[in-house]
């Protein structure tokens, strides 16, 4: 489901943690405020971040900052955009709405953005609770990495072999949102 749908806010809170991350270009957050107007939105900022014609990082994220205060949106740090972003792409490949490989690669840039502010403890992705997806991930480009041992045959087919990869993608990140909810975590 497409969450602007339900929430126009939800684009610039993307937006938003993307950029806090580093991980938005400047020529992608004029067409973000436009939509933002388009779906009733309305401040003074968003309508001048709308309309900057050539975009630079200098001239849009001082817009962008204005803009979320005008609407009352926090900017987020960087701990909190890396768990929003991390919730988001999960449940995007949980939804089953598209091919988990999209969010499973932006998931991935999430987690090494964030390694300054969420570092690896015992292994990779542990910060965020990423490790199995990013295998999973890693899987997707490296056939012999074979992430999906489980299934105990060798599968040779490319087709198959990324069926049973977005299987196991949605599968642990429904485990990802279960254990975020037991342990009484809200997620973004």
């Amino acid at each position: 489901m497409d969450e602007s749908a339900v929430n126009p806010l939800e684009p610039l809170r993307l937006t938003a943690a993307r950029h806090v991350l580093g991980l938005a270009h400047s020529w992608e957050i004029p067409p973000v405020a436009d939509r933002a107007l388009s779906d009733g939105l309305y401040s003074d900022t968003l309508a001048e971040l709308a309309a900057v014609a050539e975009p630079t990082m200098t001239a849009v994220a001082p817009l962008l900052a204005r803009t979320l205060a005008e609407l009352g949106l926090p900017t987020p740090s960087p701990t909190e955009a890396a768990w929003y972003l991390a919730a988001h792409c999960i449940r995007r490949i949980a939804s089953e709405e598209e091919p988990p490989l999209v969010p499973l690669s932006l998931l991935q840039e999430v987690h090494s953005a964030a390694r300054a502010v969420m570092p690896d403890k015992s292994y990779v992705g542990d910060g965020l609770d990423l490790g199995g997806l990013l295998g999973i991930f890693w899987s997707y480009f490296e056939p012999n990495e074979n992430y999906y041992e489980p299934e105990k045959r060798l599968i040779t087919d490319e087709a198959e072999r990324r069926a049973v990869l977005d299987r196991l993608a949605r599968e642990e990140c429904r485990r990802w949102l279960e254990r975020r909810r037991l342990n009484g975590q809200t997620v973004a």
